[in-house]
């Protein structure tokens, strides 16, 4: 069973007594009635009768009691008797009590009991001394008919709803407290001082309840209250609260001095901070450095040319040496082979003025080779500019025309160029930008190649026969100043005696040519190798070709050559 059905169960059989009239108890109540034996019977029956009498006694339980007419003796009713005669009962250890609120109303309410064999539980000092310290403010009615004026009633209003002075609950409270370490008064200061007393946001105002009920406030009009500021104990001091340890108000930066007793560990703190603004600033500045470094080292490189590390005509592998002698050999000249960059198409016929014995190498071959010595360029010239920080420049380090571009400047000037120029993407003073401009040059039967440098300003004239090429320098010194007009600074500009290989023979100039514009790009000097190298520069000519450009086997590595 359930503790709230047993107590149910102990309300319902408990001894009930009319709640209007407490009777004492008297013999009439507890008068029994001995069965009398048979006369018939003996002294054993006797006996038997006065132990079952003394074994069971009678009971009363199921009886109230209830004073006849002349109030001298006593009748017994049992509660069904007593509720079909309409009187209330009631539990004799229950206690019915109520208060009277505010607006008139009576509330009944009822104690809760223990179960105790029907004996109340005795107070204890403590309770009797809770029950003196209860605080007493907001309880009852506010008594307005001493005020004479709205001054008055403020100030019963605000007495009414002033807190108890603080005390201590009990005795063994205050007897711990007085054992402690201070007074009373300090322990209670200590408790104090994390709390913000701003007597502002906190007005004492009684409840809405009140404030606006019409049997308080017959003749006052409603208004709010006057602020009374809580009385500040003595040991606090009266201008400001000592500041609270806690930080769950503090901002980020209070909050980590708060991990700081003392100046030191702030100092410390400082310190650390400023090493690592200056190791940030520091690491900065080192790769600036090291920036400028890389940018000046790729200039540098760009306008000085250096010996090679290692052989620049190397034999082929097996695979592309089949490959070149089977278009060597072959007699379907007008087979198309490959395309270059533009999609000028190659023949087994342009090849055989490359691979033929002692043969001239047609404007084709040298323009499609050429453009890609141009492009393999540009790309290294882009990512080294990257590595170095350098911004990406619409503007291409290398610029290539083809044969035809000679003929058109000599034969027509250099107007007639400005338009090709909008087209490669360096019109005008943007020249400046270009690293090296390749220029081939046929005149009659033989090739050349003339060189504008801008970015070392230098003109330069390539003969692998020893010609001074006076007349090409005059005519790119025309279109230099045409390109770059007022900017144009003739004492800037030089132009260098390049050695370069020599040619013994009259059909390799071609390849000298060639030759001559893959080491310029380079960066190395054009005399690196001899015209005996020729007859395999042609069989590697012919492979790049195939391959359409310096890609995979013949991928662009300057710097195996540079180091």
């Amino acid at each position: 069973m359930s503790t709230r059905k047993r107590k149910a169960e102990d309300q319902r059989t408990r001894t009930t007594v009319l709640s209007h009239q407490p009777i004492p108890r008297s013999k009439a109540m507890t008068a029994r009635t001995t069965p009398q034996p048979p006369q018939s019977s003996g002294y054993i029956m006797q006996r038997v009768y006065w132990f079952m009498d003394w074994l069971c006694p009678p009971s009363d339980t199921d009886m109230t009691p209830e004073s006849n007419d002349e109030g001298k003796g006593f009748t017994f009713k049992g509660e069904s008797e007593l509720a079909a005669d309409g009187g209330k009962v009631a539990p004799a250890d229950h206690i019915q009590s109520s208060s009277q609120r505010l607006d008139g109303t009576v509330t009944l309410k009822r104690q809760r009991t223990r179960n105790t064999g029907g004996r109340a539980r005795p107070k204890s000092a403590g309770d009797v001394n809770y029950t003196n310290h209860v605080p007493q403010s907001g309880k009852g009615q506010i008594d307005f008919h001493n005020a004479q004026n709205d001054d008055q009633r403020a100030e019963i209003l605000n007495a009414f709803w002033e807190p108890p002075a603080f005390k201590f609950p009990s005795a063994k409270m205050a007897s711990a407290s007085k054992s402690s370490k201070g007074t009373p008064v300090e322990a209670l200061d200590e408790s104090l001082s994390g709390l913000r007393l701003d007597p502002a946001e906190s007005p004492l105002t009684p409840p809405s309840s009140i404030r606006h009920s019409p049997q308080q406030y017959e003749s006052l009009t409603p208004r709010t209250p006057a602020s009374r500021i809580p009385n500040t104990p003595e040991s606090l001091p009266r201008t400001s609260i000592r500041p609270s340890k806690s930080t769950s108000n503090l901002g980020q930066g209070d909050c980590v001095k708060t991990f700081f007793d003392d100046e030191r560990g702030l100092q410390e703190l400082q310190i650390a901070t400023n090493k690592k603004i200056e190791l940030a600033a520091l690491k900065r500045d080192k790769e600036r450095r090291e920036l400028a470094e890389k940018r000046k080292a790729a200039k540098q490189r760009r306008l000085t040319r250096q010996a090679p590390l290692k052989p620049l005509i190397q034999t082929l592998d097996t695979k592309w040496n089949t490959r070149v002698t089977e278009v060597q050999y072959s007699r379907e000249f007008s087979r198309t082979l490959t395309k270059s960059f533009e999609g000028t198409e190659l023949r087994v016929k342009d090849f055989a003025t490359l691979l033929g014995h002692a043969a001239w190498l047609n404007d084709e071959i040298i323009n499609t080779y050429i453009e890609w010595i141009v492009i393999a360029a540009n790309k290294a010239a882009a990512v080294e500019a990257e590595a170095a920080g350098e911004a990406v420049s619409t503007v291409p380090k290398f610029l290539a025309h083809n044969s035809f571009f000679w003929n058109n400047l000599r034969d027509k000037g250099p107007k007639s160029t400005e338009r090709l120029m909008k087209r490669k993407k360096a019109p005008g003073t943007s020249l400046l930008e270009v690293d090296t401009v390749f220029i081939p040059i046929n005149k009659g039967a033989h090739w050349t190649i003339g060189l504008v440098r801008p970015v070392a300003r230098t003109i330069e004239y390539l003969d692998s026969m020893g010609g001074q090429g006076a007349d090409v320098i005059q005519i790119l010194t025309g279109w230099v100043k045409n390109q770059l007009g007022s900017q144009y600074d003739e004492k800037e500009w030089t132009v260098p005696r390049t050695p370069c290989a020599y040619q013994s023979n009259g059909y390799d100039c071609g390849v000298f040519l060639c030759t001559n514009a893959l080491c310029v790009a380079l960066g190395i000097h054009p005399d690196c190798y001899h015209q005996r190298d020729l007859k395999q520069q042609r069989k590697n000519i012919a492979a790049v070709l195939l391959n359409r450009g310096f890609e995979g086997d013949f991928k662009w590595d300057s710097e195996g050559f540079l180091g």
